[in-house]
């Protein structure tokens, strides 16, 4: 999401992007959706698949209460124009040995997934943003792990750019529900709650499948409590409980055999199912019309601080980069 920040100093917009897209966001926020990623990366996805993906994943982002008058989503294929000539710089910088050593990619790989380093560090960048982002204006990127070896190229390649560094922040994980030795699989319906879910469903995943740190027997439970640590239903109302005086309250209970863990997956049921009910209802007030506005970069609205401005030439030349 790209939203367009007016603020004298200091990181003025974000970056961060999903799978099938992204979001641009400054005041504001810019949301790449990486069509492109998931079509070199999923053979068994074709181009117009991710797309489609790409599309109805928007609305989801949308639907989450963002200002379009600060948003800018885009897919990677829609806005290849602007950021071709940025990850042109990128490419020149970036040698195949340290793509290989950075990513693990093999000879085997398709030469696509080389380059997409390169797109996917694209929007940490005003330039791919010039009509409504002025060049040198800094970008804050909140990401996965798992993304980390991008944008510690995409710092170093700005340097010899003379561009700013993106700033950056790692996020964690959301642990699966069966624990955190486990990964949350889009692909495998009993890892995650899905957003789509009914609250019946929800409920029915907690209770089956929710990991519970309490003890094996109410005796056992009463008797020493709950591991929080590792209690999944804990740890999810420590995202999504709002109130913090409640989950205080439960904690202490929790952990201390007070309360079991059949009433602690059933405060998160209630929790979850509103939270979804709500952002089922407000998707459903997202249509196309609205996708498209908020993919639209030469918006009025976002220009509303910025006047737009086009990458002043390419960097200066330094040294050329030495093979790790």
């Amino acid at each position: 999401m790209c939203l367009a920040r007016a603020g004298a100093g200091g990181c003025s917009w974000r970056a961060c992007g999903r799978g099938e897209a992204r979001t641009t966001q400054g005041e504001g926020d810019e949301a790449p959706w990486e069509d492109d990623e998931k079509f070199l990366f999923k053979p068994e996805l074709g181009l117009e698949e991710c797309r489609r993906l790409g599309f109805e994943n928007a609305k989801d982002i949308i639907a989450c209460g963002f200002d379009p008058s600060k948003t800018f989503i885009f897919r990677d294929t829609d806005y290849i124009r602007e950021l071709y000539p940025v990850a042109l710089e990128i490419q020149k910088r970036i040698t195949l040995s340290q793509a290989m050593g950075a990513f693990g990619f093999q000879k085997s790989d398709n030469i696509g997934k080389f380059a997409f380093a390169a797109i996917q560090s694209s929007p940490s960048f005003a330039q791919s943003f010039p009509s409504f982002l002025k060049p040198g204006t800094r970008c804050f990127i909140p990401q996965a792990i798992d993304q980390d070896p991008y944008f510690r190229l995409c710092r170093g390649v700005a340097d010899r750019m003379k561009w700013p560094k993106p700033a950056l922040i790692h996020s964690k994980f959301l642990p699966a529900l069966q624990g955190h030795q486990t990964k949350m699989s889009a692909s495998v319906e009993s890892t995650a709650l899905y957003m789509t879910d009914t609250p019946k469903q929800i409920r029915k995943k907690i209770n089956k499948y929710a990991f519970s740190g309490g003890g094996a027997t109410l005796e056992e439970q009463q008797k020493y409590g709950a591991n929080l640590d590792v209690d999944v239903p804990y740890q999810y109302l420590k995202i999504w409980l709002d109130d913090d005086e409640e989950l205080e309250q439960i904690g202490k209970a929790y952990a201390s055999g007070e309360m079991l863990t059949g009433e602690v997956k059933k405060r998160l049921g209630d929790v979850v199912a509103e939270l979804v009910e709500k952002h089922q209802a407000a998707r459903k007030e997202v249509d196309d019309e609205l996708v498209h506005r908020f993919m639209d970069p030469n918006r009025e609205e976002l220009r509303r601080k910025w006047v737009g401005h086009t990458p002043s030439g390419a960097p200066a030349e330094e040294k050329e980069a030495q093979p790790v």
